[in-house]
């Protein structure tokens, strides 16, 4: 899948690569149901990604449980470096918890009518998300009535080792506060990691690694398909270069990319599957 990239890109901050690297693109595909198979509920990666609502219920927020960084890792929580106001929750904030952060985006709660600032509708008319689209410079005349929005976030000095990604949902226990919807939104996140070569005189490998979700004691994981795109550039890149319309970085030709579907699934854990083993 191609996702469309706006001119708003252009005011992200850079982001050095390496002098030889291989650049990969994923799209992602989560099925919480056979109904929502063919439904691509989240685009793009953890630093700028579509997501839609699919709770079936107007939603409050959006926050992501970030493992492996803490909130001093964070260079940016989008949209930091645009107008508040580009998405209908503003500026994210950042909560650190033992082993990792939470970024949240979020309404905010009016006490005096019971009633919250704003919200994601159910999307009217999209089944899927369009990608790098949910905002509203991406659809300046349909943002308010999709039903789904763009994050993102960028780290510095560390990776991130997994993340879980969930809407915020009214608690009816708790009057104005939000809670995480209890079906997460599955996504995995690629790991990068960089390998010294062997030979001083040859570039470094970058390397993508997506770990599959948890699967529940004795059972498989939920199956996902993850879409790669490949291509290489001779040549140090800021990150507004990796944009999908950037056709001197990013080529369009078909040929001139490497594409392949992976199937993403845990195995059960060893001694469950161990002990049903007839």
């Amino acid at each position: 899948m191609k996702h469309p990239s706006t001119a708003p890109h252009a005011a992200m901050p850079p982001r050095t690569g390496f002098t030889r690297l291989a650049l990969a693109a994923l799209c992602l595909v989560a099925a919480a149901g056979a109904a929502q198979a063919q439904s691509i509920v989240m685009a793009g990666n953890y630093q700028n990604f579509d997501v839609l609502n699919n709770t079936g219920a107007p939603t409050y927020g959006f926050e992501m449980e970030v493992r492996g960084v803490s909130s001093k890792d964070l260079t940016r929580i989008f949209p930091s470096n645009f107008e508040p106001t580009v998405i209908r929750y503003g500026v994210g904030t950042a909560t650190d918890f033992p082993g990792g952060v939470i970024v949240r985006w979020a309404a905010t709660y009016q006490p005096a009518s019971g009633t919250w600032s704003t919200s994601t509708p159910v999307p009217l008319s999209l089944a899927s998300v369009p990608g790098e689209s949910c905002w509203t410079w991406g659809m300046p005349t349909t943002y308010a009535t999709a039903g789904c929005e763009h994050f993102g976030i960028s780290t510095s000095g560390a990776n991130p080792t997994s993340i879980t990604y969930r809407w915020l949902v009214r608690d009816p226990a708790n009057p104005g506060t939000l809670v995480g919807n209890s079906t997460y939104v599955n996504i995995p996140a690629p790991v990068w990691t960089v390998v010294p070569p062997a030979n001083p005189a040859l570039p470094p490998v970058v390397v993508a690694e997506v770990q599959a979700p948890p699967a529940p004691p004795a059972l498989y994981g939920e199956a996902q398909w993850v879409k790669v795109y490949k291509t290489e550039q001779q040549a140090k890149v800021d990150l507004i270069q990796l944009m999908g319309d950037n056709h001197a970085v990013v080529p369009e030709a078909a040929a001139q990319v490497e594409v392949g579907w992976s199937l993403l699934q845990r195995d059960p854990p060893a001694a469950a599957h161990a002990s049903a083993t007839p």
